[in-house]
């Protein structure tokens, strides 16, 4: 028996609102974060829509209003607003009790860009139809903020001057190291300096991997760093969110505002476990201070330092007890399927296509297990079966991936070693390029491993193309696509994994094993690309609607703790390798949604014995 209740969505909007619009004759500093708090509930909500992705750092909102006010005057844009939906009641707020974040019911915090009205004359009655659009970005917009280093003037060194400190910052500090003879930064140390100089003046702690560390070992010893480029949210909203548990007696009730670098959390390294992260120091490098003059956002420039062809930058609200922690992850890429993917290469060497040794699998054992994170281990939601209203699933051939190469930038190449790097870093499935064509993938990295901290590993470099084979080589064969599901009280984040009933997908087995020879429940696993969360209110008849979209990536059959099912030993868990093995009848889904008649003969019974579908 299906189970089913009946449900009455609610939602809300927070608005704290800029009372000084800021003008030609710029603000007055006494009024900066001066604010009046706004509440907008169902009367006056006709819908409203959030979406956030893991390819940009900000998210985006849209929400409808009635014509209760005239919102472009009543609303003022830059203004910070929190967007709450759910299943459940939310509590009655005022302007004078607006309550605090609740991980039932929050979305999205977020700054409002535009405010609009819309007047439309209907042409057969002559009526007037009026709505209001608003719309905005997420707190990730935070990371868009332009940097200008500007290379004469930085050349300089003022020390009093942000431009001065921070062409000392990306150059002098990176490369002073070096003539110290102290270890070259590591992709995270960089990304925590950049955070700071983005945050300069700021002297509390920073907090990487839920551990706090003292904002003076963060700071380059030779720079005076003023706050002339501090980021702040205002304090009423900062309160709302909880900060103050994080900010541990830093934030009072006469606060007006915080540093938005002082609240914001670094979740680095490796996955060890279930959603917990440890630092790791695999590679160092030097990247070429030229590359930041101009004009670059914050998130640019991360993305430079962070060594993209290992990491991947995110960006979130991550609960944590009760509490919505704005984080930055600075993760290895999760997408290790098959933790003994290494000794099952070391059985199939050579690959297809290299003349590489059984010897060279050890050492690529003794540099990748320290940087391997497992996808079980990424947070996972479950999402019940009876939740699910459509999905759409199915795999790509474009995602075909038949050879990589990973080389490091030519300044971190020893004499006379640039052709050889590059031949050891390439990883091939020349069997493949009859059928498939050739589709590389190229990495070229400023970071490398380094022996002692002192001397270039060229070698240990190239064995990341084992880990990158593992990504990559098998994303046709995983699922993707997107999911409609009841709109979920529960908070998900962009980065996450989603775990539902396989019976999902339908009925039909995915592979020719019997899932019943299992032995245990199987699962569809599946990696959170992009979520939205939709709310609407019926204009006719006042019917409420809420629903969560998630679009997937590398879905796979894992058990309930997302330990993957292994059709085979070599498998990775997506679908069965050989297409063939699953005999004609078995391949049909038994989800029937109509029956032939007359007119439309029985077309199993036509092709009976014929081979065509």
């Amino acid at each position: 028996m299906i189970k089913f209740r009946i449900v009455t969505p609610h939602a809300a909007v927070l608005i704290w609102n800029y009372t000084e619009r800021s003008n030609a004759d710029g603000v007055i500093l006494s009024k900066l974060h001066n604010i009046e708090q706004v509440v907008i509930g169902t009367s006056s909500i006709i819908s409203i829509s959030t979406q956030k992705s893991k390819s940009s750092p900000s998210g985006k909102f849209e929400i409808r209003l009635a014509p209760r006010f005239n919102w472009v005057t009543r609303i003022t844009p830059g203004s910070w607003c929190a967007i709450l939906m759910s299943q459940d009641p939310i509590p009655t707020m005022s302007k004078d009790n607006q309550g605090k974040a609740d991980p039932k019911s929050f979305k999205m915090l977020g700054r409002i860009d535009s405010v609009r009205g819309a007047v439309e004359v209907d042409q057969v009655t002559g009526a007037r139809r009026t709505v209001y659009v608003v719309t905005g970005q997420d707190w990730g917009s935070v990371f868009e903020t332009n940097m200008y280093i500007d290379p004469n003037i930085a050349n300089n060194i003022l020390k009093d001057n942000i431009l001065g400190q921070a062409y000392s910052i990306i150059g002098l500090n990176m490369y002073a190291s070096l003539s110290s003879k102290e270890a070259l930064p590591s992709s995270s140390d960089l990304v925590n300096t950049l955070m700071y100089l983005w945050g300069t003046g700021y002297t509390g702690t920073a907090i990487v991997n839920g551990e706090e560390l003292i904002a003076e070992e963060l700071k380059p010893k030779t720079l005076l760093l003023s706050s002339k480029v501090q980021f702040q949210l205002p304090g009423a909203v900062a309160r709302w969110m909880l900060q103050g548990k994080v900010l541990k007696g830093l934030l009072v009730a006469g606060t007006t505002s915080v540093e938005f670098s002082s609240i914001i959390q670094r979740q680095q390294g490796v996955l060890t476990g279930p959603d917990k992260y440890v630092g790791v120091k695999e590679s160092f490098g030097v990247p070429d201070p030229s590359n930041f003059f101009g004009v670059h956002t914050l998130w640019q420039l991360l993305n430079d330092l962070c060594n993209p062809t290992l990491y991947e930058l995110v960006n979130d609200i991550r609960w944590e007890d009760g509490v919505p922690k704005f984080t930055l992850y600075h993760r290895i890429k999760p997408f290790v399927t098959r933790n003994n993917f290494l000794s099952i290469m070391n059985t199939q060497l050579p690959l297809s296509g290299e003349s590489k040794a059984v010897s060279e699998i050890p050492a690529a054992k003794s540099i990748l297990n320290p940087i391997i994170s497992l996808f079980k281990n990424v947070r996972k939601i479950e999402i019940p079966l009876n939740e699910v209203s459509s999905i759409n699933f199915g795999t790509n051939w474009r995602d075909k991936i038949n050879f990589i190469e990973v080389t490091p930038t030519s300044q971190l190449l020893p004499e006379g070693k640039s052709i050889a790097a590059k031949l050891d870093g390439q990883t091939i499935d020349q069997n493949s390029f009859g059928r498939d064509g050739f589709k590389p993938m190229f990495a070229r990295t400023a970071f490398i491993p380094y022996d002692g901290g002192s001397t270039p590993n060229i070698d240990g470099l190239t064995k990341w193309k084992y880990l990158l084979r593992e990504w990559y080589f098998n994303t046709h064969m995983m699922l993707n696509g997107s999911m409609t599901i009841v709109g979920q009280n529960q908070y998900i984040q962009v980065g996450d994994n989603v775990l539902v009933d396989s019976s999902v997908l339908g009925s039909a087995p995915m592979s020719s094993v019997p899932l019943t020879s299992i032995g245990t429940k199987i699962y569809l696993l599946a990696h959170v690309e992009n979520i939205s969360h939709n709310f609407a209110v019926n204009q006719e008849t006042g019917a409420r609607t809420f629903s969560t979209t998630i679009q997937f990536v590398r879905g796979i059959m894992t058990d309930k703790d997302g330990a993957t099912i292994q059709f085979t030993p070599d498998e990775n868990g997506a679908i069965d390798k050989d297409a063939s093995t699953l005999p004609g009848e078995k391949e049909r889904n038994t989800n029937v949604f109509g029956s032939s008649v007359v007119t439309d003969p029985d077309v199993q019974k036509l092709n009976k014995g014929t081979g065509i579908l």
